[in-house]
C-alpha cells in the first residue's frame, strides 16, 4: 500500500552528488525577464511565494549508491516565501513552508528542517539550490532510515529559467545515513525533476 505524506517545509535533506560545498553568492536575484543584468524594476521582491512541483509523468527516487531503489514517490511539492531580494555577495533565502511527497512506496517524514538558499552561478539563467541541517526519515519494510545533511550547506541541484517552458530544478544529490536500521544503506542518491509554478516567469540572474 502506498502512502500520501505532506510535511511542513521543504526541500529534502541531501548532500551534493559531487559533494561540493555551497557556491558563493554573486549578485543573486530572481528576475521576471531574461535580461543581463536583471533591471531593478523586474526583480522579484521579498515575500514572493516560490512553488515547485515534481514534473508530470516523472517520479522522485531515493536509491542506494549501488543502484537499488529504496523509496519512490509519484509526485511532490516545494513551497516557500523569499526572505530577501538578494544582492551582490548575498544569496536569495527562502523560508520553506511545505515539502510534500505524494504516493510514496513508504511513509517519508522530515525530522529536522533547515534553510534553503539560491545562488546565481550563470551563465545567464542558472542558480544552485543549497540546503543544510535537514533530516528525513523513510520508514522502510526493514526498519526506519534517517538520512540528512548537517553543516555547511550543500548544493542539492541546479535551477534554470527558460523562455519556452517553466523554470526547472534538477536534483541529483547524495544523502548520508544519520541513524536507523543496520540494513539501511549508508548513503542514498536522491533524484527528482521539478517545474516552478510560481512565480512566473522566473529567471535566476545577477542584479545590477
Amino acid at each position: 500500500m502506498k502512502y500520501l505524506k505532506m510535511f511542513g517545509l521543504a526541500a529534502v535533506a541531501v548532500m551534493a552528488m559531487a559533494l561540493l560545498g555551497a557556491g558563493s553568492a554573486s549578485a543573486t536575484v530572481l528576475c521576471k525577464e531574461n535580461a543581463i543584468p536583471c533591471p531593478e524594476a523586474k526583480i522579484y521582491k521579498a515575500k514572493t511565494n516560490v512553488t515547485a512541483t515534481v514534473e508530470a509523468k516523472t517520479s522522485m527516487v531515493f536509491k542506494s549508491t549501488g543502484g537499488s531503489t529504496l523509496d519512490t514517490c509519484s509526485g511532490g511539492r516545494i513551497e516557500g516565501e523569499t526572505e530577501n531580494v538578494g544582492k551582490k555577495g548575498e544569496a536569495v533565502k527562502i523560508n520553506l513552508a511545505q515539502f510534500s511527497f505524494f504516493e510514496c512506496t513508504f511513509a517519508t517524514l522530515v525530522r529536522e528542517l533547515g534553510p534553503l538558499e539560491i545562488n546565481y552561478i550563470g551563465p545567464e539563467t542558472r542558480g544552485t539550490f543549497t540546503l543544510k541541517k535537514t533530516k528525513v526519515t523513510i520508514n522502510t519494510a526493514f526498519g526506519s532510515c534517517v538520512y540528512g545533511v548537517g553543516e555547511p550547506a550543500i548544493d542539492i541541484g541546479t535551477a534554470k529559467g527558460t523562455t519556452e517552458t517553466p523554470a526547472t530544478l534538477s536534483v541529483l544529490a547524495v544523502v548520508s545515513k544519520f541513524e536507523g536500521s543496520v540494513v539501511c544503506p549508508t548513503t542514498v542518491v536522491w533524484e527528482a525533476s521539478y517545474d516552478f509554478t510560481e512565480p512566473t516567469p522566473l529567471y535566476f540572474k545577477e542584479g545590477e
